[in-house]
C-alpha cells in the first residue's frame, strides 16, 4: 500500500534504495491519527461498488483498510471489514435486485 509508487510496472520488485524509501515513508506517514484512519474508513463505507467490477477491486481496498488500521494500532476485526465491504456493494442500488437474480440462477451458475 505504501510503497506502490515504488515497485516496478511489470512486477512488484522495490527499484528504489531501502534508504530512499525508508526516509520517504517516514517523512510521509509518520503516526497515523485515529482521525485520519476514521476518514479513511468513512470514505470507504461511502463508496459505491459497482457490482459489475471485478470484486477483487474492492478486496484490495478492504485490505488496504486493514493494514492502515494496524498501522494506526487500532485493528480492526475481520468481520469489521467484511461489514465495510458488504456496505460497499449495498451502497450500489441495484444490489438488492442484483441478489436476487443472483439466487435465482442454478447453483452451479453461481460465481
Amino acid at each position: 500500500m505504501y510503497l506502490k509508487q515504488f515497485q516496478s510496472t511489470h512486477s512488484t520488485a522495490h527499484t528504489s534504495p531501502l534508504h530512499d524509501i525508508l526516509t520517504y515513508l517516514f517523512e510521509m506517514y509518520g503516526d497515523i491519527s485515529d482521525d485520519y484512519l476514521q476518514d479513511v474508513t468513512d470514505k470507504l463505507q461511502a463508496r459505491v461498488f459497482d457490482i459489475t467490477h471485478p470484486i477483487l477491486l474492492l478486496f484490495n481496498e478492504v485490505k488496504d483498510l486493514k493494514l492502515l488500521s494496524i498501522a494506526a494500532n487500532v485493528k480492526y476485526s475481520e468481520r469489521q471489514l467484511f461489514n465495510i465491504g458488504v456496505q460497499c456493494i449495498c451502497n450500489y442500488n441495484d444490489s438488492e435486485r442484483a441478489l436476487e437474480e443472483w439466487l435465482d440462477n442454478d447453483l452451479d451458475e453461481r460465481t
